[in-house]
């Protein structure tokens, strides 16, 4: 009797340490998926702003780039 009490106590602490250990892996792996996440967003967010206005031909782009330039001020 007197044995099998820190034998059950040992099983228990090696369970919580299991289950502490798993808990961690799970919580940077949630964390590392959100970062992800994250990053991917902002890059489909660039993609759609890089890609509005992708049908027009070149020559039309750079007229539209050319007119905002001459509508900017010029510095002192």
């Amino acid at each position: 009797m007197e044995n099998r009490a820190p034998r059950a106590e040992r099983q228990r602490d090696a369970a919580l340490d299991k289950a502490t250990e798993q808990r961690h892996h799970l919580y940077e792996a949630e964390t590392e998926l959100e970062e992800e996440k994250g990053k991917n967003l902002r890059l489909m967010t660039q993609f759609c702003k890089d890609s509005e206005n992708s049908s027009l031909p070149l020559e039309i782009k750079a007229y539209k780039k050319l007119q905002e330039i001459k509508k900017c001020p010029k510095p002192a």
